[in-house]
């Protein structure tokens, strides 16, 4: 017995996406001023995250009109031109969002012989599944295939069916290589603990990509046997969230160079660390006053002080950046 998946709305699908649209253009230009303030230049694999970029705002703006006017009259010939571009679009775009993560691993860590060649056997895996995935909607979705009939629109539906399975079978395969690389490398660096720990659950970020992935795969193999469903609603706004979590995880590791480099250093982030150290200094000075305490006063003063106020302590507005540093690594042989 088939069911029906719920839906979303469009002004949810609407918002979401450019919710997650504008918060990945952040990340991709906190990447990019990172890099040209520690190499001068834009690197190749920063520009990858660029044309990312611009693939994903066309998926998800073709879907959005394709959303419009799902309900609409067609006639056959345009959804048979639809049927064709949306599997072209979403496998580039994909494909794109992706590399920039893959790209960003032999940077960070390229020390390691079979971690650069784990990404560029990833790279050209995907790249082999996403274009062999667009086989069935060029051979059943052709524009030039007149007259268009009904017979024909459905085995192109079918075709546009098999080729999302297909593509979100290897986009589900690539999001967990790309959360298992970075894994082994970050034990073996030469930082504390926590440090490890912290870079850890950054790079893990992307279990929520691996999420979207699975949920829209599980739902295009729903539709492909004959589940009901609105495919512009749900679906695309997984393959959106997707496609900007993949980003995002490879954006991630200049946050912190970031944020040091531009917010701490700044008067206003300055001003607002010295305003909360008066305010807790504050609290701190009336707690004490209710409990009569001789001397608690003066000692909560300058705990708060010492513990808030670090953010104006000396270098603290050193940049740092996960790509700047030298990472010491156990040798795995010659780079090569």
């Amino acid at each position: 017995m088939m069911v029906t998946i719920s839906t979303i709305d469009h002004d949810t699908y609407l918002g979401l996406g450019i919710f997650l649209l504008m918060l990945t253009a952040a990340f991709i230009l906190m990447r990019m001023v990172m890099s040209f303030r520690q190499f001068k230049k834009i690197k190749s694999d920063d520009w990858v995250c660029v044309v990312a970029f611009a693939w994903v705002i066309a998926f998800y703006v073709f879907n959005n009109y394709q959303y419009e006017g799902f309900f609409k009259k067609r006639t056959l010939q345009y959804q048979m031109n639809a049927g064709l571009a949306v599997p072209f679009v979403a496998a580039f775009s994909t494909g794109f969002s992706k590399a920039p993560v893959l790209l960003l691993y032999m940077r960070l860590f390229g020390v390691h012989r079979w971690v650069r060649w784990t990404c560029r056997i990833t790279l050209i895996i995907m790249a082999l599944g996403f274009l062999g995935s667009l086989i069935p909607p060029l051979i059943h979705c052709h524009p030039l295939d007149k007259p268009v009939t009904a017979a024909k629109w459905k085995r192109c539906g079918t075709a546009n069916l098999e080729s999302g399975v297909t593509s979100g079978t290897v986009s589900v395969a690539a999001d967990l290589v790309i959360m298992l690389i970075p894994l082994r490398p970050i034990l073996t660096l030469t930082l504390s603990r926590r440090r490890k720990i912290g870079i850890t659950i950054i790079f893990c970020s992307g279990i929520f990509g691996i999420v979207a992935s699975v949920v829209s795969l599980v739902y295009k193999i729903h539709l492909f046997r004959g589940g009901k469903g609105n495919v512009p609603s749900l679906l695309t706004t997984m393959i959106t969230v997707e496609h900007t979590i993949a980003l995002i995880v490879g954006c991630v590791p200049a946050i912190r160079g970031f944020w040091k480099g531009y917010i701490e250093s700044s008067k206003f982030y300055a001003s607002l660390g010295s305003l909360g150290s008066r305010l807790l200094s504050t609290r701190g000075s009336r707690a004490s006053k209710r409990s009569n305490s001789n001397g608690s006063q003066d000692n909560n003063r300058d705990f708060d002080i010492d513990n808030h106020g670090d953010m104006n302590r000396p270098g603290a507005n050193d940049p740092y950046i996960l790509m700047e540093e030298t990472i010491q690594t156990k040798d795995d042989g010659p780079k090569r």
